[in-house]
């Protein structure tokens, strides 16, 4: 690709190769296709110019997951703003939160909506929105900035904490948009789901990896997900090629029965990440759709672009010795990404944990207006001295095997705890409890209860039976590790981008 273009200008070549094909598909029967997506994207960019919308500046879309919200984020693209996608089911005042901290030149609504945020000066309504899409020239208009220049701001879940706006440029999207098209061997026949709320970083798989290698979209809402046999009617319509989520909802969607071979015939493959996927129900999954399906497991935090290692799950991790650890990461990065794993800041051996560090071509810029942050995870270096070279310290406790090479993903720097005199990965317990016959699904937590300190487990599951459980995690793990008590979940809640939610189940429970 040219390094002298940005994505805007990428995406007009690509629109203008494939006008009359569907670019993205909704499940009310709404479709756009690539020449529609162009144009309506033109119209809102040379209104944004004239607007005086600068490269740099950025632009938030309030909204749900129809045809306007993609007009408006390539449009974004085109004259060089940073988009955010809010997500309509946040409290107002978190969204007002995220446009404080960016300083928006507009906020657009792709949605009819009368809360706080519409009486921004800077906020335009969906009506106004089509307004501009019906009248303002639709002809391109060229415009040249640098790959460096900011893409988009995502927010991070706020799952373990204070979510950060993270910034990805052009030049680290072009690097992810190629290495999609090469590694998945995607070709023109392609179909990709987009089950992805576009606020979340899994989204930038479908539409980077997706519409930017001129690929459909199957853009569904996550109402539209609450029953399986609807999205598989859509599967079967449309014939969809490339699942992409976290484990969660494949693990939602197995739970309701909805997971087998005719559903999934027009698959080549299932991708996975975002949170581990328990090895119990991973082979469950591995068993039914195998044969048909490549099954893949993806790496990468929201700071480096969505996905920054692919691993292809077969026979090997259902062994004796494989069936207990997490899925590995890979045996290397994505082209174009190094690796180190860093313990007391020197590079670990083989088989010694230590701190994943990434560096590449998909490092983000920090966390926009976040300097304090950004100086703690995105550092020069430590091993070029000749150069600035930023890498991102992930937090990700890893190891590389000796023999295999392959990287097993450990832990959370954040979530070890000091209990007892021990130090802990709950995580390994998370894992001893999911590997645990009748449990659906399990975690673990830990705080204050009755001013006593206490590892708490949490489950679904038809056995209610504390004892009998303890008993059999007595069987895998040592006495300081099974946790105080077992309480039982009907549903194991999860926040707006599908992962679990810890702090909703802590905030409740402990003092």
């Amino acid at each position: 690709m040219d390094k002298k273009i940005n994505l805007g200008e990428y995406f007009n070549k690509i629109a203008n190769k494939n006008k009359k094909k569907i670019a993205v598909n909704f499940l009310n029967n709404t479709k756009i296709n690539f020449n529609t997506l162009n144009k309506k994207s033109n119209s809102i960019s040379n209104w944004m110019k004239k607007k005086q919308v600068k490269p740099n500046d950025r632009i938030c879309i309030l909204s749900n997951k129809n045809e306007f919200v993609f007009f408006v984020l390539i449009a974004c693209l085109k004259v060089g703003a940073a988009y955010t996608v809010l997500d309509k089911d946040n409290p107002d005042q978190r969204n007002l939160n995220i446009i404080k901290t960016l300083k928006p030149k507009f906020v657009f609504s792709t949605i009819n909506y009368k809360g706080k945020i519409k009486k921004l000066k800077k906020f335009i309504a969906l009506n106004q929105l089509i307004k501009i899409t019906q009248e303002v020239s639709s002809v391109y208009t060229n415009k040249r900035f640098s790959q460096n220049t900011l893409a988009y701001n995502m927010f991070t879940s706020g799952s373990t904490g204070e979510p950060k706006g993270v910034s990805i440029t052009h030049k680290n999207l072009f690097n992810f948009i190629r290495w999609v098209k090469t590694e998945y061997k995607i070709n023109t026949k392609d179909i990709f789901s987009n089950l992805n709320g576009l606020h979340f970083d899994n989204s930038i798989f479908d539409i980077f990896g997706g519409l930017f290698n001129g690929i459909t979209l199957i853009s569904v809402n996550k109402e539209e997900l609450l029953d399986p046999k609807i999205y598989f009617k859509l599967t079967k319509k449309f014939k969809i090629t490339t699942w992409f989520s976290v484990p969660s909802l494949l693990i939602y969607f197995m739970n309701f029965q909805a997971v087998n071979k005719k559903n999934f015939s027009s698959y080549k493959r299932v991708i996975f990440g975002g949170e581990a996927f328990p090895k119990k129900n991973l082979q469950r999954l591995f068993k039914i759709i195998c044969k048909s399906t490549n099954i893949f497991n993806v790496y990468g935090p929201t700071e480096c672009t969505c996905i920054c290692s692919n691993y292809k799950i077969s026979k090997f991790d259902f062994s004796k010795k494989e069936i207990k650890k997490y899925a590995p990461l890979g045996r290397k990065m994505i082209k174009k990404f190094k690796f180190y794993i860093l313990n007391k800041n020197k590079k670990s051996n083989f088989n010694e944990k230590g701190e994943l560090i990434l560096c590449g071509e998909n490092v983000g810029k920090g966390y926009y207006n976040n300097i304090i942050e950004t100086k703690k995870r995105f550092v020069q270096n430590p091993f070029v001295n000749n150069k600035k070279d930023i890498v991102y310290k992930t937090g990700d406790i890893v190891y590389q095997d000796r023999k295999s090479r392959l990287i097993y993903f450990v832990s959370r720097l954040d979530n070890q705890i000091k209990y007892m005199g021990h130090r802990i990965e709950l995580d390994e317990i998370e894992k001893a409890i999911n590997s645990l016959k009748n449990i659906r699904r399990g975690l673990v937590t830990f705080g204050k209860k009755n001013n006593i300190k206490e590892i708490t487990g949490w489950v679904t599951t038809l056995n209610k039976n504390e004892n009998k459980i303890k008993e059999e995690l007595s069987k895998i793990l040592p006495n300081y590790l099974i946790p105080s008590r077992i309480n039982y979940l009907k549903k194991i809640p999860v926040n707006n981008n599908g992962k679990i939610d810890k702090l909703k189940i802590s905030s409740s429970y402990y003092d």
